[in-house]
């Protein structure tokens, strides 16, 4: 039996993390190496080990700098550790991209400009 991407992230939003971790650690996700790794960074943020989460959300980034749902989860995962101008800058770096845009959201200023 193949697991989905899908169903794993299901087992996410139910907070269902144990049975995540086992369908992570075992071989019937069918998913790419670089999937496999960011399914994992979801599950340690979920699970609050979100030093780890950064570790493996760090690495991830120097393989794909565009990705927007990958700055998204970095950015809260940052915010999480209480870095806050990096976090910040990150959610300002996807403004306008896949989900991330919208009628609402202006390009023309940052969200943040680093006031305290």
């Amino acid at each position: 039996m193949h697991v989905t991407k899908s169903y794993f992230i299901q087992l996410l939003k139910e907070t269902r993390l144990a049975e995540a971790r086992q369908v992570l650690e075992s071989e019937t996700l069918s998913v790419s190496s670089y999937d496999r790794e960011y399914l994992k960074m979801l599950l340690e943020a979920h699970d609050g080990n979100y030093k780890l989460a950064k570790t493996i959300g760090d690495a991830l980034f120097l393989e794909n700098q565009q990705d927007p749902y990958l700055r998204f989860y970095l950015a809260r995962i940052e915010l999480a550790l209480g870095h806050w101008q990096l976090g910040l800058e990150y959610f300002d770096s996807i403004r306008g991209q896949g989900p991330f845009g919208g009628p609402m959201l202006t390009l023309k200023k940052p969200l943040w400009c680093r006031e305290s």
